[in-house]
């Protein structure tokens, strides 16, 4: 028994310890050389990226919170509105305040007339 449980160690100790001690060659740097179809390609798509990026950019500094919209400041009221009635909600469980629960059910309430009245006027 005592050869067979050494035996095992023995093994598991070259299986775990096997990855240390390999030699491994060290890789000489060589040169890449590129063709010019290659480089073309590779502007081209440098263009695509390029182009891509200032279209996301340019979305990006779109979406702000435009409240002089007479049709989407509905929307941003039904978002804030649903958004603050979430977190009262949340903070009713927490701490038991009754009246902050009746503030929430407000704040939904809000919401969702501001979600209909964007609605009607969104596709009316």
């Amino acid at each position: 028994m005592k050869k067979i449980l050494t035996g095992l160690v023995m093994l598991s100790m070259i299986l775990l310890l096997a990855e240390n001690v390999l030699a491994v060659k060290p890789v000489k740097a060589t040169p890449v050389e590129t063709s010019d179809k290659e480089v073309k390609q590779l502007k081209k798509f440098e263009k695509k990226i390029t182009k891509k990026i200032s279209k996301m950019k340019a979305k990006a500094t779109g979406a702000d919170v435009d409240f002089d919209d007479p049709v989407d400041k509905w929307m941003w009221f039904w978002i804030f509105g649903w958004a603050a009635g979430l977190a009262l909600t949340f903070i009713v469980f927490v701490t038991g305040l009754g009246f902050l629960g009746f503030l929430a059910s407000a704040c939904y309430l809000f919401g969702f007339v501001a979600l209909v009245l964007w609605v009607v006027k969104k596709f009316s």
